[in-house]
């Protein structure tokens, strides 16, 4: 399960610095449910909840080797660099990028 990041928050426990709309936890690593909770709720020193609600796959699609990256304001960077908006036209642009290397 992942979860978007609503605001900035620096991990202790990945020793990682999640940004907004980044996806938690970070590839590679798994999100405890305690955790989660706590990220969850309204945090009583800074009066903001650091995380949204879960989902079940990260933005990217695993199903391929590249990977398109989240760079803020519904924009997504493909591997080639090239931005496009939207998620859903930054994967179909990625999906055209995959059948021209076939």
């Amino acid at each position: 399960m992942f979860f978007k990041v609503l605001n900035d928050f620096k991990d202790t426990q990945h020793q990682h610095t999640y940004k907004v709309g980044d996806d938690y936890p970070k590839e590679g690593y798994k999100a405890e449910e305690k955790r989660v909770a706590y990220l969850q709720s309204e945090n009583p020193e800074y009066r903001m909840r650091f995380l949204g609600e879960g989902k079940e796959q990260p933005l990217e699609d695993s199903s391929f080797d590249s990977k398109i990256k989240h760079v803020g304001g519904g924009w997504y960077e493909l591997p080639n660099g090239e931005k496009v908006q939207g998620k859903e036209e930054a994967n179909a642009a990625l999906s055209e990028m995959k059948k021209g290397d076939a």
